[in-house]
Order: C-alpha cells, then sequence, then structure tokens
C-alpha cells in the first residue's frame, strides 16, 4: 500500500494535505484504485511504475511531501525529498489483522497532527496497527493511548512528548 502525505483527489487539487492510499500488488503494480481517484488517465498514471522507489519519486513529484509504502508484518518505507528510510515492525502473536491498515493510518494521521517526527510517527502506527492484531475484530484490539505508550516503552522507542 503506497500512502501519499499531502496528494490530493485525482492527484493534483486543492485537498493537498489529505492523505490518499493506493493499493499495490507484490510486483509494485497498481492493483486497485478507490473511489475518487479518477478515471483512465489516473489509472494510466499509475499504470507504469517500475518499482516502488520509481513510484515514489514520481508522487514526490507531484508535490506530496512525504510517501509512505507498507508492507505488512515486513514493516514499511517512507520517501521524502531528503531520502528514504525503513521501519520494521513489532513483533506480535496475530490473531485477526482486519483493519490494521485503518488502524496504521488513524495512528499515522494523529502523529502527524501532533507534529512528531516521520520516523516515530511511524513506528507509533505501527506499534499501534500490531497491537491491534492481537484480538478478534476490526476494532476491539485498538489500543488505549497509555497502552500504546508503555508498548513502545517496552520496546525501546522513546516518545518526543
Amino acid at each position: 500500500m503506497i500512502e501519499l502525505v499531502g496528494m490530493g483527489h485525482n492527484c493534483q487539487d486543492t485537498l493537498a494535505r489529505v492523505p490518499k492510499m493506493l493499493d499495490f500488488d507484490e510486483n509494485g503494480r497498481l492493483s486497485e484504485l478507490g473511489s475518487g481517484y479518477g478515471g483512465p488517465a489516473t489509472k494510466r498514471f499509475f499504470a507504469d511504475f517500475v518499482d516502488y522507489d520509481d513510484a515514489a519519486r514520481r508522487f514526490l513529484a507531484l508535490g506530496p511531501r512525504v510517501v509512505v509504502t507498507t508492507f505488512g508484518e515486513r514493516g514499511s518505507r517512507t520517501w521524502t525529498g531528503e531520502g528514504s528510510f525503513w521501519r520494521t515492525t513489532f513483533p506480535v502473536e496475530a490473531v485477526d489483522t482486519t483493519g490494521a491498515g485503518d488502524v496504521f493510518h488513524g495512528a499515522y494521521a494523529y502523529g502527524l497532527a501532533r507534529g512528531w517526527g516521520l520516523a516515530y510517527v511511524t513506528d507509533f502506527a505501527s506499534a499501534c496497527a500490531a497491537m491491534k492484531c492481537r484480538r478478534l475484530g476490526g476494532q476491539a484490539g485498538i489500543p488505549t493511548l497509555p497502552e500504546l505508550h508503555d508498548f513502545l516503552d517496552q520496546h525501546g522507542v522513546q516518545s518526543p512528548d
């Protein structure tokens, strides 16, 4: 999944601060466009990416400040105009991954709204999604903020607050 922070509807409009998510298959090809992503021209734009680096460079050229690709249990990679970095996930005994992506997105948006640095935002979102997976159901495992901070402390991740 590629998440575009700061990219709007149809790749260029006034909703420039709204994160957008696009699903790519295991080969890095666009597999699905959600509603609101435009028609055939948008599909063509996304159809010929060579790899994730190519996709990130193209997206960044359109104006977003950040592009994040999530790889489930393998972690995530973040690109900015200054470069890119990988973040690993947190090992948990997963019971149900339903809603993990949504939880990641919500936690990521929360971290951005708090003004945290991208590395911590990514760790925060990843930890939140991992904790959610420990329980059955899309919402049942979502941790409270104190639980999430305790989890991060236990894994040696320092809060910026």
